[in-house]
């Protein structure tokens, strides 16, 4: 279509143009094109000009000659909606009539803010994330805060619990304020070495790892190695000795492998703190991290590894239990209740 002398001229068999007001588009077939006789010029109609009839054809109310020939466009494909991440309740769920046979409790930095992450483990070795916090838990008023919260929401040691942690002294002691006796406590031996070793000259640390290592899969003596840093290392000694207990708890539980060696360090919460970083919307940090990610890596969770032997380890729990109280588990509720 050309401009020559006062009229338009349609050079192909059929035109479409599109004239838009609003939000509404129009589909002008060549049929529609009579209306442009009203453009009556002198000289040829720059094409702007004709662009602007056209939006003022579209704009009337009533459509010109031949309406059949106006035709509304297909509505305009619209991208998927991002799917909404589902609020994460796992850290408000009461936990009075939930299988908790394992809390592993630890610090672990999440895009450069330290957060404790609280995972549980069931009797079938389902993990569930039961809270995250900024801060750290040597930390004393939040590591009372993280304990006192779960045991709040209705988390005790009756039916035997394993509590895994990083070997705070705050998180010792407000475990045996909380559950007693009851709950079995182990340190995760990778988290007390690092306390170690800040006590230690590095070639010290070089020479120790070997033992340390043998230590943590079992092959070695905790407190053997203790020993050997008293005379040259006091400070790394008396570190170490304030963890001989809970570093040797599940060794002592007399548990197989691979269950064992899964249950003595805090490997659900390292995986938990990488997944998170990974999947996190960009900006969040720490907690609100946790709570943004856990619809997408909460279902990713896999089982504890070994888990086929943990109805061995309740039955443990619940000896050590017995022998902690003095009576059988079913009479320590009882004597609870009354």
């Amino acid at each position: 279509m050309v401009p020559h002398g006062s009229r338009w001229h349609v050079h192909r068999q059929a035109v479409r143009l599109w004239a838009e007001h609003g939000r509404r588009i129009w589909w002008i077939g060549l049929g529609a094109l009579t209306a442009l006789e009203t453009l009556d010029a002198a000289e040829p109609v720059p094409a702007e000009h004709l662009l602007e009839r056209l939006a003022d054809l579209a704009a009337q109310p009533e459509l010109p000659e031949s309406p059949e020939h106006w035709v509304s466009p297909p509505p305009r494909p619209q991208a998927p909606a991002a799917p909404r991440r589902q609020p994460w309740t796992d850290r408000n769920v009461p936990l009075h009539d939930q299988d908790v046979l394992v809390l592993f409790v630890g610090t672990q930095a999440i895009r450069g803010q330290d957060t404790v992450l609280a995972v549980a483990v069931d009797g079938e070795g389902h993990k569930r994330v039961l809270g995250a916090w900024d801060g750290h838990t040597a930390d004393r008023a939040l590591a009372r805060a993280v304990v006192q919260a779960l045991a709040a929401r209705g988390l005790d040691a009756r039916q035997g619990l394993l509590v895994v942690h990083d070997g705070s002294r705050a998180l010792d002691e407000v475990v045996r304020q909380s559950w007693g006796r009851r709950a079995v406590i182990a340190h995760c031996p990778q988290a007390v070495g690092e306390m170690v070793r800040a006590h230690l000259p590095a070639a010290a640390w070089g020479a120790l790892r070997a033992a340390w290592a043998a230590a943590a899969r079992g092959a070695g003596d905790w407190r053997r190695l203790q020993r050997s840093l008293q005379e040259d290392h006091p400070g790394a000694a008396e570190r170490l000795a304030r963890s001989l207990p809970a570093l040797e708890a599940v060794r002592a539980l007399g548990l197989p492998e691979p269950l064992a060696s899964h249950l003595g360090g805090l490997g659900p919460v390292r995986v938990l703190a990488e997944q998170v970083a990974r999947r996190a919307p960009e900006g969040l940090r720490g907690a609100a991290a946790v709570a943004a990610a856990m619809a997408e890596v909460g279902p990713r969770m896999r089982r504890l590894i070994g888990y086929q032997a943990l109805g061995l380890l309740r039955a443990r729990l619940r000896a050590e239990d017995e022998a902690a109280t003095g009576m059988t588990p079913v009479a320590a509720e009882g004597d609870a209740m009354r």
